[in-house]
This record gives structure tokens, C-alpha cells and sequence, in this order.
């Protein structure tokens, strides 16, 4: 085995948060973050050598994260930027956080709850 799971939850805690810290850089569909898509691309690694680490804690941060700041992120009423506050905005970043929420969630079921109830609440926001 590559990583046990204890390495493999460091390394997801650690890459978490790196994607958490990381400055939106992608202001448009047509710009290219590639400190971002190798954030994602690690976490994508470490899931897929070690799917254990899906059912854990660090991992229900992870999809808050990803589909929160990520991918769905919505502007308060005081932010109204005109390029809105989603971290992955070109096709390629969007594909690859969609790719690691999907691997994530097929991985754990306590994961697939969780993004379930990020997509009621999403669907549930009024506006």
C-alpha cells in the first residue's frame, strides 16, 4: 500500500488546508489557476490510494469546502463582485473539484450525506 490511512488523512487535512487558504485567481471561465488544479489533483491522488480516509472528518470539511468555496459559493448581498466569490470558475478547475466531491461521496456514505444536504440548502436559499 502506497499510504496508510493515517498519512493519507495528514495529507488530506494539509492539502484541505491549502485549497482553503488559496486566493481566488480565477476571475473568469477562461483563466487558469494551476496552483488550484494541483491542489485538487492532490486530494483526488490520496483519495484514490486510500478511499478510507472518505468517512473521516477532515473529509466532511473537505466537501464543505469544495462545494462551498469551490464550486457554489453564492455572494452575500455585500458582495456583490461581478465575478462572483466561486474559487473555480474555468471548465477544467470546475470538472476537477466536481471530480473530487464525486470520488469523495462514492467513497463514503457519511460523505454523500453530507453533499446531499449542501445541495438541499443550496436548492433552499431564497433568490
Amino acid at each position: 500500500q502506497l499510504i496508510d490511512e493515517q498519512r493519507g488523512l495528514q495529507l488530506l487535512q494539509t492539502f484541505g488546508a491549502l485549497l482553503r487558504k488559496h486566493e481566488m485567481r480565477e476571475i473568469a471561465a477562461h483563466d487558469v489557476d494551476k496552483t488550484l488544479r494541483g491542489f485538487l489533483k492532490l486530494i483526488n491522488a490520496v483519495v484514490r490510494i486510500q478511499p478510507s480516509v472518505c468517512a473521516s472528518d477532515v473529509a466532511e470539511l473537505l466537501v464543505d469546502d469544495l462545494f462551498r468555496f469551490c464550486l457554489f459559493a453564492l455572494p452575500s448581498p455585500h458582495e456583490l463582485a461581478p465575478h462572483g466569490p466561486a474559487k473555480c470558475k474555468s471548465p477544467k478547475s470546475r470538472l476537477l473539484a466536481m471530480q473530487t466531491l464525486n470520488r469523495i461521496a462514492a467513497a463514503s456514505e457519511r460523505a454523500l450525506r453530507r453533499v446531499l444536504q449542501l445541495m438541499f440548502e443550496f436548492l433552499s436559499q431564497d433568490g
